[in-house]
């Protein structure tokens, strides 16, 4: 795991699957990236923005996951996951004074088009973040009800938005930052969630999207289960996404696979 690799994963504006072996160098590998290429205002350099957390829990009893309804979860759950992971990078990497006066203009647009009434009203960048970390929580709840009694009970009204449509949402965003370079998104998978989150991200892989906000999935061989989005389109190797064998692990992956057969 070199500087090359660092640069060229963070710099690439096309989705990319990393195959690793999860262990503490991957870690101090992806943390050094993170370090190393931050969201900086007014700039034309990319960053890379840590989630790890973007998959919904596996539920094995109740709702059959092609359900429209749990689709719709767990898109929107990693949606509002994906967005928040980037706001929240931006406060932290950034002087909030400086951040709230170049966002000014962003969070009125988003008080008129995305939240749902004025008692949710959000006054700067910070406010934002708590709205969207509620909506993000409100679905990852609801969706462990949905699955164990396959009804929905989530009441809109009581988050501040409902609905996050990622593309149109982190082009404005990017936009307002004077940013013109894109956010590396580093999903760092810890082999375990739901399936149907992996078909949520390939939903993105197979989605236009690459130079505002390129998937770059970190995983070990074998274990993305699914290369298909939520409408059973494959993201397709080359043509929607790139891999990068990090360590050699997956090349002997593939070694050990051909011998079985």
């Amino acid at each position: 795991m070199t500087e090359y690799m660092s640069n060229a994963i963070a710099t690439h504006a096309w989705h990319e699957f990393i195959y690793c072996k999860n262990n503490e160098e991957r870690k101090s590998f992806l943390d050094s990236m993170r370090k190393d290429y931050v969201i900086k205002l007014d700039s034309n350099e990319p960053a890379v923005v840590y989630v790890d957390d973007f998959m919904l829990p596996s539920v094995d009893i109740g709702m059959k996951t092609m359900d429209i309804r749990v689709q719709s979860v767990a898109r929107e759950y990693l949606s509002f996951t994906l967005v928040a992971a980037i706001v929240e990078q931006t406060i932290q990497q950034n002087k909030l004074e400086e951040l709230n006066q170049k966002m000014v203009k962003f969070i009125k647009d988003v008080n008129r088009l995305y939240i749902n009434d004025d008692e949710f009203h959000i006054s700067d960048v910070s406010g934002l973040l708590d709205a969207l970390k509620k909506s993000k929580e409100f679905y990852k709840n609801h969706y462990v009800e949905l699955m164990h009694t396959g009804e929905w009970n989530g009441d809109f009204s009581t988050i501040p938005i409902s609905f996050m449509e990622f593309s149109m949402f982190i082009t404005a965003y990017k936009r307002n930052l004077g940013r013109s370079s894109h956010f590396a998104m580093l999903l760092d998978y810890q082999g375990s969630g739901a399936v149907i989150s992996q078909r949520a991200v390939n939903g993105i892989v197979t989605k236009r999207i690459a130079g505002d906000a390129p998937m770059k999935i970190v995983c070990e061989p074998g274990e993305w289960k699914t290369y298909h989005d939520l409408n059973g389109v494959l993201a397709e190797d080359v043509h929607d996404y790139s891999s990068i064998d990090l360590d050699g692990s997956h090349r002997e992956y593939v070694k050990r696979l051909m011998n079985k057969g």
